[in-house]
């Protein structure tokens, strides 16, 4: 009977490692077939949630919606910014208008030039509410460079563009101003704008990604684009059991460090008695003071018996003098 349960335990053994061996490597494809749908025409995206994030700013600015792209790392902000514009390159409906504060025309002029054609009343109208026309305008996107250097005047006449004139059909595409702390106004824009934030991928997701770009034709590319944000590459062979391991090390260590440190902490607590200092000595003022008070006392003393043998000295006169009458 217990060979039978013996038996029956290492087929169930068998069972679950196989279902496991099989749940791993379906793992393992999942995370292959995600990584090469990241890899794009444009460019490469380091995780499946900016690659969403993107579309959904595409679906914006082709909507006419001003949009800001926001992250931590602004170098992969900028990097996600030039990856949008190619894709809007590549809509023959969208008609990409450029302005830079360094170089080429004022913005007032880009707009004007855009909006020469088109009635003010049919900018402040919705969409909906004006009459449908057989041929539209094709929507242009406004995409915004050197924003740190983009003046306040420039700002409110981009949140005038993306709040009061709806139906301009201009959509704007810009990132968050480093420098937004400078000017009270530039992190007001965000208000009038979707702001579409690109979070930093996790340590366990930047593991996942050198590992998947060893076996990747475009590897090396993937590797240098995560140099060029400053991401810290991976370990090689990092595996779950050295990080296990590491943790394990670094808390003996920190154990170590706080026996060592209550150990000294206890000795210099605790001085030997040959260590003790000797007790304060009585200041040289102090103790003159107290010499003179000693002194003081001892010539009070003496006065006292000299006056008290003095008058017992009188007394017995009188009473000889008395008795002699």
């Amino acid at each position: 009977m217990s060979d039978d349960n013996a038996a029956n335990d290492g087929r169930l053994d068998s069972g679950n490692q196989t279902r496991a061996t099989e749940q791993s490597r379906a793992r393992a494809e999942e995370l292959k077939k995600r990584f090469e749908l990241r890899q794009r025409a444009e460019g490469f995206y380091l995780t499946d949630e900016h690659l969403v994030s993107v579309n959904a700013a595409l679906q914006a600015l082709q909507a006419s919606q001003s949009v800001v792209f926001v992250s931590a790392n602004h170098a992969m902000a900028r990097h996600y910014k030039e990856l949008c514009i190619s894709r809007l390159r590549d809509d023959p409906a969208i008609k990409l208008l450029s302005f830079d504060p360094l170089s080429g025309p004022d913005l007032l002029s880009i707009i004007n030039g855009q909006l020469e054609d088109t009635s003010l009343d049919a900018m402040l109208t919705p969409d909906s509410a004006q009459p449908r026309k057989q041929s539209t305008p094709p929507r242009s996107v406004l995409i915004v460079d050197s924003e740190d250097l983009v003046t306040e005047t420039d700002w409110h006449l981009i949140v005038t563009l993306a709040s009061q004139l709806a139906s301009a059909n201009i959509g704007v595409l810009r990132l968050e101003p480093r420098d937004r702390f400078s000017g009270p106004n530039k992190s007001a824009n965000l208000s009038s704008s979707l702001a579409v934030e690109f979070e930093l991928p996790s340590e366990r997701e930047l593991q996942i990604l050198a590992a998947l770009a060893k076996l990747s034709p475009v590897g090396e590319e993937v590797m240098r684009l995560v140099d060029d944000l400053e991401f810290v590459r991976p370990t090689a062979n990092h595996s779950n059991a050295d990080l296990t391991e590491n943790e394990t090390d670094k808390k003996e260590t920190d154990k170590e460090g706080v026996d060592k440190a209550e150990a000294d902490g206890a000795s210099v607590a605790s001085p030997p008695d040959d260590a003790l200092p000797p007790p304060d000595p009585v200041p040289q003022h102090e103790a003159g003071k107290q010499s003179e008070k000693g002194i003081t006392s001892t010539e009070v003393a003496h006065l006292s018996f000299r006056l008290f043998l003095g008058l017992a000295v009188v007394e017995a006169l009188l009473i000889m003098a008395y008795f002699n009458q």
